[in-house]
């Protein structure tokens, strides 16, 4: 459901490139997904409700039509997801 969360806006955003590069790493492309196929425990209740409510705040931008903060909605949780991965790279080295 998250790459599916993921695809439906990158299709939404009108721009080729977004859901062809989400279609191109497939369910590589969301850490979640991969760690859960690992069998990893980093999935823990904190990190699944920081996700959620970072969809949910671009969710809401969107069905509000407010391009601002759904702008800035996606960019807080790329930019979350980012540190999110870099601490699951550090922990794994």
């Amino acid at each position: 459901s998250d790459l599916a969360f993921h695809l439906a806006i990158a299709s939404a955003t009108n721009n080729p490139r977004f859901p062809q590069f989400l279609t191109m790493f497939g369910r590589d492309a969301i850490p979640r997904d991969r760690l859960a196929a690992q069998g990893q425990e980093f999935i823990a209740d904190g990190y699944l409700s920081q996700i959620q409510s970072e969809h949910r705040q671009i969710a809401e931008a969107i069905a509000a039509r407010d391009a601002g903060a759904a702008g800035a909605a996606m960019r807080a949780h790329l930019q979350g997801s980012q540190q999110r991965y870099r601490r699951m790279l550090h922990r794994s080295a």
